[in-house]
């Protein structure tokens, strides 16, 4: 009985470091990328930061997508986004 509890317990504790690391982790930061949210939004920007949970843009844009044309819209300063909001993330042109 004891035996099985501390497995358990060692299972998840394992599973918590994973999914904390993949959270987490440091993306490759002054790379361009686009990154689209949950709700559909999608930014255009040099990827400053990305500790914690929140990742920061700058010389960012917002994409605007209407009838199959884009339209970017420049945004002033440094962008921070959640990412638990994010969808995915791109690299413009494949990673290298």
């Amino acid at each position: 009985m004891e035996l099985t509890l501390a497995l358990v317990i060692s299972g998840l504790i394992a599973v918590g470091v994973i999914v904390a690391w993949r959270f987490w982790r440091a993306l490759p930061v002054l790379e361009r990328y686009v990154v689209t949210l949950t709700t559909g939004e999608a930014f255009d920007g040099l990827l400053k930061s990305s500790r914690g949970g929140v990742l920061v843009l700058v010389d960012a844009v917002a994409l605007d997508e209407k009838q199959g044309a884009v339209s970017r819209h420049q945004i002033d300063g440094e962008l921070y986004l959640d990412r638990v909001k994010v969808a995915y993330m791109q690299k413009p042109g494949g990673s290298q």
